[in-house]
């Protein structure tokens, strides 16, 4: 699947993120879900990743576009866009990291 993804969180088990000339590969339980910003404008996309690796969370914070493929048990799950910008990169309360995108 490609394009923009639903409201309707997607639920995966491994991330190939590609951000600037980098890619970065995560696994574990990895949460993908798209939403309408309160302040109106563009959809978004909020992508919910294990933290697992400091220098991983230091290069997404240092880019300002990125793009992701979604797997599970190794099939594509889902594509994003080729250049989502970043809007905002925290932590959540488990510790696990949120990367906030919207298309360019």
């Amino acid at each position: 699947m490609t394009g923009f993804p639903g409201l309707r969180p997607m639920t995966g088990d491994a991330v190939e993120i590609r951000a600037e000339g980098t890619v970065m590969k995560m696994a574990g339980p990895i949460v993908c879900q798209g939403f309408k910003p309160a302040e109106g404008g563009q959809l978004a996309v909020k992508l919910t990743l294990p933290d697992a690796d400091p220098q991983q969370r230091r290069t997404l914070s240092w880019c300002k576009t990125f793009s992701f493929t979604l797997f599970v048990g190794g099939a594509v799950l889902y594509s994003s866009p080729p250049r989502l910008k970043v809007r905002e990169i925290q932590r959540d309360g488990d510790g696990a990291l949120a990367v906030t995108g919207s298309p360019s």
